[in-house]
């Protein structure tokens, strides 16, 4: 966590980890030459497509603004697929999130350091404002990175074709799988036929539990994390299920991750507000709003009639 005097009072970094193992079709030279990366509110992010033979890589992204101290990019690194949708601050992660970082290059450069098995991996290059949640600005950033080659593994793909999406039935929560598209040796699109999607449910931000529809084997070992379920689910690879009982005032969020023939993809679905918190919420409005009727009738009352002719004659109310 880091604190700042400027433009950018509060920021705060995550870098998180894992590790992807991927059949290897071929390699190429470590990528150094400066890329040119341009955000604007109409373009926020890009998205550089790099592969690694396995090792430590390095990976830059200069503000390039000399001491002006204002432009301030953000680096996000994923492997396979870059999400859908972009992942801010506040979002949860999805599971192929390998890092992210603001400032960690010094100054408002960006910088991320670590090691990775083979396997194909995205750059996403973005502004701060857009990950704090805000509009993008408009900036050219300078991005480097060794250890990693542009271009990707040839082998299998699978593309994300359309966004899961959670559902609530009383006190079930329901996740709808992406619609996955596999592409043969990264090229040829076919229809997608997965052998298994695992689902993450996150409750306020919490991962809360993880099933898996489908042949669980054919998911790696290293994408299986231990999860303590705090919820019982059911899954198959188009949708899965939890039981939540009396839960209530939430907000969650569903991960999917699909498999097919040793290639993934991941997604996030939409977030979503129990009938309970959106309850609440309208009762918090209602409640202020009859306050506010209550104090204009006391401010009109009988009893408050010398005060308001105080009040009008000194030009303060009527």
């Amino acid at each position: 966590m880091s604190f700042f005097v400027g433009n950018r009072s509060f920021k705060f970094k995550v870098f998180l980890g894992s590790f992807v193992c991927f059949s290897l079709v071929g390699i190429g030279p470590s990528f150094a030459n400066p890329v040119s990366i341009s955000v604007s509110p109409n373009t926020p992010y890009t998205d550089i497509s790099v592969f690694s033979t396995g090792g430590a890589y390095q990976i830059d992204v200069d503000a390039n603004d000399g001491a002006a101290l204002d432009n301030d990019p953000v680096v996000q690194f994923y492997s396979d697929l870059a999400p859908v949708t972009y992942n801010t601050l506040d979002s949860a992660n999805p599971v192929n999130h390998v890092g992210e970082d603001d400032d960690a290059g010094g100054s408002y450069n960006s910088q991320l350091v670590g090691t990775v098995g083979a396997g194909n991996y995205v750059i996403r290059v973005s502004s701060f404002d857009l990950w704090a949640g805000g509009p993008s600005e408009t900036a050219t950033y300078i991005l480097t990175y060794t250890g990693l080659n542009r271009g990707r593994l040839l082998g299998n793909l699978l593309s994300v074709e359309s966004a899961p999406v959670l559902t609530q039935n009383g006190s079930s929560l329901t996740c709808k799988s992406s619609d996955f598209g596999l592409l043969n040796g990264g090229v040829t699109k076919q229809t997608g036929n997965v052998e298994a999607v695992a689902y993450n449910l996150l409750i306020d931000g919490e991962l809360v539990s993880r099933v898996v529809g489908g042949n669980a084997a054919s998911i790696p070992a290293t994408l299986q994390p231990v999860v303590s379920a705090q919820y019982i689910g059911t899954a198959t690879t188009s949708s899965a299920t939890w039981q939540i009982g009396s839960k209530s005032n939430f907000a969650a969020q569903c991960q999917v991750v699909g498999w097919q023939n040793g290639a993934s993809g991941s997604a996030v679905s939409n977030s979503m507000d129990d009938a309970g918190k959106i309850a609440a919420a309208k009762a918090k409005v209602e409640a202020e709003e009859s306050a506010r009727q209550a104090a204009v009738m006391e401010f009109y009352s009988k009893e408050n009639r010398e005060l308001r002719k105080r009040l009008a004659a000194r030009g303060l109310g009527r």
